[in-house]
This record gives structure tokens, sequence and C-alpha cells, in this order.
């Protein structure tokens, strides 16, 4: 995520055989969108075990967002992530911001009243 320091960066664990990730996705691409156009950076991470199966699915989705693949699973222990669906949001110092494990039912309005804490807190 070096490239990304500087940015507020939303990092999305996922998989490809969790229904409630891939509908987290869709999701998060519908309300992002505006906050993609001010600057917030996204990257999801595929817990697949074929990287092939995520980058079909992802590129189907035509989401707008980089997605790698988490071979090994060393991003997901370096994260610390125990399960999938997971949300992190990282602020433009590298720092944890806010986590979400899990699907929530209001994960929604919890995510957007974060990001726009983050960007009135963070804007340089």
């Amino acid at each position: 995520l070096t490239e990304l320091r500087g940015k507020v960066t939303l990092v999305d664990f996922w998989a490809t055989w969790c229904r409630a990730c891939t509908e987290e996705m869709k999701a998060i691409a519908q309300l992002l969108r505006s906050y993609i156009d001010n600057g917030l950076a996204i990257v999801s991470v595929d817990e697949d075990e074929t990287p092939e199966r995520g980058d079909d699915y992802f590129s189907s989705q035509k989401f707008p967002w980089k997605n790698w693949h988490d071979v090994g699973e060393t991003h997901r222990k370096t994260w610390g992530a125990t399960a999938v669906p997971l949300l992190v949001l990282v602020d433009r110092d590298g720092n944890v911001a806010w986590t979400n494990a899990g699907a929530e039912l209001n994960f929604l309005e919890t995510l957007r009243s974060q990001l726009d804490n983050a960007e009135l807190r963070l804007r340089p």
C-alpha cells in the first residue's frame, strides 16, 4: 500500500465463494462513485485459492479499482483478517481508522459516515 500513502484507502478482503462479499462489493461500488471521484483509493484483496476465479468475477463486475490476490494468505495474516468480508479504512498516514468484519445490515451507512469523517479529518 505504500503507493497509496497520502490517500484515504479502503481495503476490502473478499472471496468469490463468499456471497456476502460479492453483494457487499456491489453495494460499495454504487456508494463510492462520488468518493472515488474525490480521491478515495480502493483495493480489493482476493482470498480465493485460485486467482483466476477472483479475476474472472472482478472483471465481469467492472469494479473501478484494483484487485490483488492474497497468495499464501500473507496479507490476511499481516492485517489480522480472520474472516471475510473485511473492510479496513486506512487514513492518509497509513493508520487504520476503521474496520468492519462480516456482513452487517447497516454497513453502508456506517461506511459513509466513516468516509465523511475521514475526508474532513484527513484532508491535506
